[in-house]
């Protein structure tokens, strides 16, 4: 049994449900056969050919997931939070390979050992499983349990986790980005940042989501003048701003944006290959070109993914920048 939050670790270590050459002392009390007696012994030595593994908890993160053959493949579902029946999955087709990983794993922890073994700790932990799984030879595991987790669950949860990131990682859709570049030599910065905002809509009670692109410049104040804050309203959604000294001035423009234009901007990532400068980090002190910044988020299964590019003090840059910075700035002009 593997503890749910920190509580109860003595009760964990007592019995060791699941544990990877664990055994089988302790299925009295808590722990219990289905129909009251032990199953008679199976033949495990054949493949998986479907798996499910549902499990939730308070103090932690909860999902199901599944694999199961469809002819020559494999299909993978994975439904984040708890499970609800109807609710839609993120599915892939995954390598058959991930079925004799899995049923190394399931060997590796003996879990064919607890088939049809019902745990209940008796204590209220906020937490639960259900393990399913069926081999090409008849076999079949089933095993559940009420305020527990399987002592496996860390190594089933990262195995599962593994094919969510090889299938996912930048499949899901953008929630912001944020896109800075400067020219050090001309003493002018340039600062793009698109951020989804909420808004409460007393007639409908819900939280209505919007985009906010907020500019920011800063520039040589070429006036030779102090410049006091000054705000300028255009129409309902965009509000201009600018201050300064007598050296630096600073302009800010926000406005509100329809959540479709992250379709667009995605087929620009897409188009550019801009995932692939993901870990990209120029260093070094020269200042007469472009030094630029670039985060981008992704709302995911399970996580959120992100692209984080930068130059910062460097002549260096990812493959394909100049083409790729002038359609990301030519997204936001366009937008303002």
């Amino acid at each position: 049994m593997k503890r749910c939050g920190s509580l109860f670790l003595s009760l964990a270590l007592v019995f060791m449900l699941f544990g990877c050459g664990g055994n089988t002392t302790g299925l009295e009390g808590y722990f219990y056969y289905l129909d009251g007696k032990k199953p008679v012994q199976q033949d495990y030595s054949g493949q998986i050919v479907s798996f499910v593994y549902r499990f939730e908890q308070e103090l932690g993160p909860s999902g199901r997931f599944e694999l199961f053959e469809d002819g020559d493949n494999v299909i993978f579902r994975a439904w984040e939070g708890y499970y609800r029946e109807g609710a839609e999955p993120y599915e892939t087709r995954a390598d058959k390979s991930v079925l004799q990983d899995l049923k190394e794993l399931v060997d590796r922890c003996d879990i064919a050992r607890y088939n049809r073994v019902v745990q209940d700790s008796g204590m209220t932990l906020h937490c639960s499983f259900l393990l399913e799984a069926a081999y090409d030879n008849g076999a079949e595991i089933l095993t559940f349990a009420n305020n527990n987790l399987p002592e496996a669950h860390d190594e089933l949860y990262a195995f599962f986790m593994r094919i969510v990131a090889e299938n996912n990682y930048f499949d899901g859709e953008i929630q912001s980005i944020s896109y800075c570049f400067s020219l050090p030599a001309e003493y002018y910065h340039v600062n793009y940042r698109l951020t989804p905002e909420y808004e409460y809509n007393p007639e409908t009670h819900d939280l209505e989501s919007y985009l906010t692109l907020t500019k920011t410049i800063i520039e040589r104040n070429v006036s030779g003048r102090s410049i006091e804050e000054t705000t300028v309203i255009e129409g309902t959604k965009t509000i201009e701003t600018e201050v300064g000294d007598f050296d630096i001035r600073t302009t800010i423009t926000k406005t509100q944006i329809d959540k479709s234009v992250l379709g667009d901007l995605k087929i620009i990532v897409d188009e550019h290959r801009i995932r692939d400068w993901n870990g990209f980090d120029g260093q070094g002190d020269a200042l007469d070109e472009i030094r630029f910044d670039l985060f981008i988020w992704y709302d995911r299964y399970f996580d959120q993914s992100s692209i984080r590019a930068s130059n910062t003090g460097s002549n260096e840059f990812p493959n394909g920048f100049s083409e790729a910075h002038e359609s990301i700035i030519g997204f936001f002009e366009a937008l303002l």
